[in-house]
């Protein structure tokens, strides 16, 4: 878990999903609504015990009492951990072998689900590292607010690596520079001291963003995550520029935000998101659609699971929703295939049901 002051979410990055896929052997994967405030914390801890009584019969069919034991021993320890609950995000995914237990919170409500078998049921963390995540960067001259958020929810993170403001951030600088800062309209800013006045504004600009974008990677620590910036309009591509940011989205939220509450910032910033990642995984479709009829795709499960087996996928579609739904057999056969794609490089997106009507899962194949 991550310490007080990070966010309450884990980041799931390529390796874990990596090193979920490559196990073999007794596996449990557990799926758990949880809350992040308020009495509504209780509730998770309740329905981990309750799907440890639920599993537990599953594990010692499948591995015997001392295996079923390993695996459900962590997570009633888990369980009976009240401070863990209360720094919990939208849904929590346990991985347990009989050696490790692997927790991931996530800001994407779960299915309540627990899996007995010999490898790790993935399909519920595709969402969370499918771009419906994004982190929002709220810029103005006089405050800076980071925001963690998906399509559906955003919370405010703490702002304990951030600087409090531009004269916040610039307060230890050079006093021969002379630099006295004031507002203008509350969208500007100008800078009256020694210099070219244009060119010492810009000058200033990446000093106060340079210091945002260090204390914004101290909080988020390594990310692929998107990140909008609320901001106006000409701080976009100068923050562009200095940041070390993988994934700052080509679009801001326009205008100064200092006075905009987190409901309507995210208001503007979801269909920033919603419209990248559906552009992806449409062009993704209509790329799988026109190659269909030529041998270079693929909707048969048998047919998925061999070609994934043998590295031949390079693009996998998964259809998105609530797949607790389908049938367990096929349930296994997808995470199957997931694994194998994921081990063998192929790129995975979830997509709308819509885009492949036909299939739980398609393919575009390397050859």
């Amino acid at each position: 878990m991550p310490s007080a002051g990070k966010p309450a979410i884990d980041v799931i990055r390529h390796e874990d999903l990596v090193r979920l896929a490559i196990h073999r052997g007794p596996a449990l994967s557990v799926f758990v609504p949880t809350a992040r405030h308020g009495p509504e914390t209780l509730h998770g801890p309740t329905r981990l015990r309750n799907l440890i009584r639920s599993v537990t019969d599953d594990a010692e069919a499948a591995f015997g009492a001392d295996i079923a034991r390993l695996l459900v021993e962590p997570l009633q320890a888990l369980a009976d951990d009240s401070a863990a609950w209360q720094r919990q995000a939208d849904g929590l995914a346990l991985f347990a072998t009989t050696t490790e237990l692997r927790q991931f919170r996530l800001p994407i409500t779960l299915a309540v689900d627990a899996v007995v078998g010999d490898r790790f049921r993935l399909r519920p963390l595709l969402d969370s590292v499918s771009g419906d995540v994004f982190y929002l960067l709220a810029l103005a001259q006089n405050s800076v607010r980071a925001f963690e958020a998906t399509r559906r929810s955003i919370d405010e993170l703490p702002n304990d690596h951030l600087p409090a403001s531009m004269d916040d951030a610039l307060r230890f600088e050079d006093p021969e520079r002379q630099l006295q800062s004031q507002s203008v309209g509350g969208t500007d800013v100008r800078f009256h001291g020694h210099g070219a006045g244009k060119e010492l504004d810009k000058q200033a600009l990446e000093r106060y963003f340079r210091a945002v974008d260090r204390g914004l990677v101290e909080l988020l620590g390594p990310t692929s995550l998107p990140v909008v910036l609320a901001c106006v309009d000409y701080y976009l591509p100068i923050y562009r520029d200095i940041t070390n940011l993988a994934n700052v989205v080509d679009t801001p939220v326009p205008g100064n935000p200092e006075h905009r509450s987190a409901a309507e910032l995210h208001a503007a910033a979801a269909p920033l998101i919603e419209a990248t990642q559906e552009q992806r995984a449409t062009a993704i479709a209509t790329r799988y659609h026109e190659l269909a009829g030529t041998g270079h795709t693929l909707t048969d499960l048998g047919a998925l699971a061999d070609a994934a087996g043998h590295g031949r996928i390079e693009t996998l579609l998964v259809a998105g929703g609530d797949s607790t739904e389908l049938d367990a057999q096929i349930l296994t056969q997808v995470d199957h295939v997931i694994a194998d794609a994921i081990t063998t490089g192929a790129t995975i997106t979830v997509v709308q049901p819509s885009l492949i009507p036909d299939s739980t899962v398609a393919a575009i194949l390397r050859y």
